[in-house]
């Protein structure tokens, strides 16, 4: 039998915050996961049934929305399943 101790107590030394939903903008469904941490965030949408990190340019009109909404406004104020608001999009 082993004798512990602690000497340290534990405690987050990094935080990660994984987040997903999946919206449907002007009609077009879009799956996506969030990720933000003190170094910054990261965001994947499905693409041929997996998770994929694009590039903007890369990334559909509607993906690019998801992305804006979740960098600019902070995916906590996504809001509720069904809920529906207006979106400002730069054309």
């Amino acid at each position: 039998m082993a004798t512990i101790t602690v000497k340290e107590q534990a405690h987050i030394i990094y935080n990660r915050r994984s987040w997903q939903s999946s919206i449907e903008v002007d009609g077009k469904l879009v799956k996506f996961r969030y990720v933000d941490d003190w170094d910054g965030a990261e965001f994947y949408v499905v693409r041929d049934g997996s998770y994929r990190q694009l590039d903007k340019e890369d990334m559909t009109d509607a993906e690019l929305m998801a992305y804006d909404i979740c960098s600019m406004y902070g995916i906590e104020e996504l809001g509720s399943v069904g809920e529906t608001f207006q979106f400002p999009d730069e054309d």
